[in-house]
């Protein structure tokens, strides 16, 4: 498990005990769910989204980091590179507190899990984003993501975007 540093933010692997309170109004925000899974998640979810993001640290040494803003500690979101339950790819996913929107902390949160993966020596990093989600297309194509393809998985078509 590793903690990520950029210039302003700490990002550190999930920690149910820690983690939990500090996310609960990120992940039960219905306009910060929308385009994410099934939505706004309940503290129990957030619990058992952060206790599998642990175990899956232990089994295969990804999973999900909690994003804080360096200079005080505040949460500003989560974000994970992790296998892919349907596909043999390795994914990278993100969420951040709208009050947290447009500030590059999203961008620059991104860059660093994708320049460690890449540290690890993976070499293809792909997310999974529905169409409607443009926000986040456009952070993945400022990133240098493109796109590859239309999947029909996880119940919705997602767009598939790969670095």
């Amino acid at each position: 498990m590793s903690v990520l540093t950029t210039q302003r933010l700490s990002l550190s692997p999930h920690d149910p005990a820690r983690d939990t309170d500090g996310l609960a109004s990120i992940l039960g925000d219905e306009e910060v769910m929308r385009h994410v899974g099934a939505g706004a998640m309940s503290l129990e979810a957030i619990a058992n989204y952060l206790r599998r993001h642990a175990d899956m640290w232990r089994n295969t040494g990804m999973g999900g980091w909690t994003v804080r803003r360096a200079e005080d500690d505040v949460v500003l979101g989560n974000i994970f590179l992790k296998p892919v339950r349907d596909l043999p790819e390795i994914e990278v996913g993100y969420t951040l507190g709208r009050q947290f929107w447009g500030q590059g902390y999203a961008h620059e949160a991104l860059t660093e899990v994708v320049r460690h993966g890449r540290g690890r020596g993976i070499d293809r990093i792909i997310a999974l984003v529905r169409p409607a989600n443009i926000r986040s297309i456009r952070l993945l194509l400022r990133c240098g993501f493109a796109f590859e393809a239309t999947v029909p998985i996880r119940e919705k078509p997602l767009e598939l975007y790969v670095i």
